[in-house]
């Protein structure tokens, strides 16, 4: 690389930095503001979510309490949809490096990075906000370790809403799934799927609408919120009520963003992701039963999963389980092992 292009290029990466990380009015961020001054810090969150979702309220009631605590010099905007258009597959990286300071995403995304966050999702095994608490909880430390070798630490970690089906048929059976298109985000719902039968289609969650109204699949799984939010029936007459997986969300920052923090924002910041973590815990178990039952008063169909397909189902994922365990390193195999010890895995 030329040295024109190698200071264009380092120039590039310090204004994308700047634009996310702080602003201080008193001089450099960390460096304590003078007598009647407010050092101001700007930071984005990017998040998968829509605006219409319950998820995305809490945030931003987040944000703005952040905001008020700091009297207005930590500012914290939240991007609704992957709005700062930071691909999913490179976040891990991206507040690694800097890039950005902070990032909230589903933490399975970062499996692409390293496979053990895929234990994150677990799916087939584990499938309700009780379980999935149990054992994310018994997986801090792991995940803690695991994050510091990326350079970013954890602030707070919930539960997503259950992830369900809906499509334009019924799929109470494992017959069902045969030769039927349908829409998965990860890589351990492609292999149930397709041990089911089906035939997995991997596309951005953005996407989803247009391809069931051009008929690219017959079908789609996510969060029965995720469904408001797109206003599932819409384009889907039926709710399969096969809940798949239990989907864990971390918010991450980068280290050194973090300790660059004045000590006061950084405590508040701390306090009120605390405080979030809890909130999104109870929202996410009062919300479930909620967003269904408004997505079958806006007429979709409810469909009661049979035992046949529940049992189908847990079957195939551990399969897959244990597909990674064997093939993903020493923290994945310990992962499982938890899992069994848990009895949400054979």
């Amino acid at each position: 690389m030329s040295k024109l292009l190698m200071a264009v290029a380092v120039g590039l990466v310090l204004c994308l930095a700047a634009t996310f990380s702080m602003v201080s009015l008193a001089g450099c961020a960390g460096a304590p503001a003078g007598e009647g001054e407010v050092e101001v810090v700007e930071w984005g969150i990017q998040h998968e979510r829509g605006p219409a979702t319950y998820n995305s309220a809490a945030l931003k009631e987040f944000a703005q309490i952040v905001g008020q605590r700091t009297n207005g010099g930590f500012k914290i905007t939240i991007y609704d949809s992957k709005g700062l258009n930071i691909p999913w597959e490179e976040a891990l990286d991206t507040v690694s490096t800097g890039g950005i300071p902070i990032i909230g995403s589903p933490t399975a995304y970062f499996g692409g990075t390293d496979p053990f966050f895929v234990a994150e999702s677990l799916a087939g095994l584990i499938t309700s906000v009780e379980k999935h608490q149990l054992f994310t909880a018994a997986l801090h430390d792991m995940r803690a370790e695991a994050f510091a070798e990326y350079n970013v630490r954890e602030l707070a970690h919930w539960p997503h809403d259950k992830q369900v089906w809906a499509a334009h048929k019924p799929l109470p059976k494992p017959a069902d799934f045969k030769d039927t298109r349908l829409r998965v985000s990860s890589p351990d719902l492609v292999y149930i799927v397709a041990g089911l039968g089906g035939l997995p289609v991997t596309m951005a969650f953005n996407e989803i609408y247009v391809a069931m109204q051009r008929g690219v699949m017959e079908g789609f799984c996510t969060g029965v919120g995720a469904m408001h939010g797109i206003s599932a029936w819409e384009i889907a007459d039926y709710l399969t009520d096969m809940p798949m997986s239990q989907a864990g969300f971390v918010v991450i920052v980068n280290n050194d963003a973090y300790e660059a923090l004045p000590d006061n924002y950084r405590a508040i910041l701390q306090e009120e992701m605390y405080a979030l973590q809890d909130r999104m815990y109870y929202l996410t178990k009062a919300k479930e039963s909620e967003e269904q039952a408004f997505l079958i008063s806006q007429g979709m169909t409810y469909v009661e999963a049979s035992p046949e397909l529940r049992d189908a189902v847990a079957s195939t994922a551990a399969g897959y389980w244990v597909k990674w365990a064997n093939e993903g390193g020493p923290r994945c195999k310990e992962a499982l092992q938890i899992a069994k010890e848990l009895g949400y895995a054979q």
